[in-house]
């Protein structure tokens, strides 16, 4: 086929056999192959070794390739205003913006009333893990915390916007004395810092910073 380029209008869902991540708006994916209302893609936003799937519905289908989705941390301030107001969501595996993805309700209806917990899942409301770290700092954070894990430097000391890391989760030092999270079972979570790194002490986390 044609070679052809996609770039997000809006907050999409990148999927497989299930959610894989949600694209923020302006990210640039490349057209591998189209199956009806599915767009096979790969996006340099996500690495994955499965296929990836995107509803055409969502993007914009280019010619030539545009540029990739503009990159900005925001400052320190802001990132931490927007965790000290971050609404209790579910964790939502793949999930990236407090808001998620309204259009699925449209796009997809549930074949049932759902509960209000369960409705926030079916429009993605909800952030995973580092999906809450990619989140305040505008998808500017690798995605995953195994990457996380390996890429950001390691410190000692401790301070707001630190990162407590291990292979498979991370947290957010939210204040000298407090964390938050979003916790599989509990969506978002705020705790004491010294007894939450208590409980994960066995799993060796590492406190990088990314800033």
């Amino acid at each position: 086929m044609q070679q052809l380029f996609a770039i997000s209008i809006k907050n999409t869902p990148l999927r497989s056999d299930s959610l894989e991540m949600v694209l923020l708006p302006g990210s640039v994916m490349r057209v591998i192959e189209e199956q009806d209302d599915l767009l096979q893609v790969t996006t340099n936003e996500y690495a994955s070794t499965k296929p990836l799937y995107v509803d055409r519905r969502f993007v914009t289908i280019c010619k030539e390739e545009p540029k990739e989705r503009e990159k900005r941390l925001p400052s320190r301030k802001e990132m931490l205003e927007r965790l000290h107001a971050f609404p209790k969501l579910p964790y939502v595996w793949g999930g990236n913006v407090p808001e998620g993805v309204p259009e699925l309700l449209t796009y997809n209806p549930p074949p049932k009333q759902l509960s209000s917990m369960e409705l926030l899942e079916w429009q993605l409301k909800g952030v995973d893990c580092s999906g809450l770290v990619y989140a305040i700092t505008n998808g500017w954070t690798k995605r995953n915390s195994s990457d996380i894990y390996v890429i950001y430097p390691e410190v000692k000391t401790v301070k707001p916007l630190d990162l407590i890391v291990w292979p498979g989760h991370v947290m957010i030092v939210l204040s000298h004395d407090q964390i938050i999270e979003s916790r599989k079972g509990d969506g978002i979570v705020r705790s004491n810092l010294k007894k939450r790194l208590s409980e994960v002490e066995r799993w060796k986390p590492k406190i990088v910073r990314f800033d």
